[in-house]
């Protein structure tokens, strides 16, 4: 890929469009007898650095860590396993969007801000699956009272 080439101002160096007739720094004309220096402007290549390998593979590392104790609940404790799947399933959902998101407006994101966002969002998960239990038991309750007092046959 060839370099882009734009007119650099003489007046204050500010890199302007191939068409510029003015400086959009300074506004300073651009004569036709003056020399106008020209810039390449080389887009910097990404590097990805070993630090950031070494995340992607402990975060496969977790998520068969996860994986494997999923397996586990599903052998000895098989009603176990939708609430673990969908606790889990929702904490790395929520993960993967926030790196995505922090990728889309050009930040990294750290192993410990990805493990926050993980626990976090588990945590909010358990919040939310113990409301719909406890409003479950609470209808249950509510249920037994009003079949052994008559009202519902």
């Amino acid at each position: 890929m060839s370099p882009v080439v734009s007119p650099r101002c003489p007046e204050c160096q500010a890199e302007n469009p191939t068409q510029a007739t003015r400086c959009w720094l300074c506004h300073r004309s651009f004569a036709p007898g003056e020399e106008i220096v020209l810039a390449e402007i080389v887009p910097t290549p990404t590097v990805q650095r070993p630090a950031q390998k070494l995340l992607g593979l402990l975060t496969a590392l977790v998520a068969v860590l996860v994986m494997v104790v999923g397996f586990g609940l599903a052998r000895g404790e098989a009603f176990l396993l939708i609430p673990y799947t969908l606790v889990v399933g929702l904490g790395l959902a929520v993960t993967s969007l926030h790196e995505v998101r922090a990728r889309v407006r050009g930040r990294t994101v750290g192993w410990g801000e990805r493990l926050l966002t993980f626990i976090i969002s588990v945590n909010a998960a358990l919040a939310v699956l113990a409301v719909i239990l406890v409003a479950a038991i609470v209808a249950f309750v509510v249920l037994l009272f009003l079949v052994c007092s008559g009202a519902i046959r």
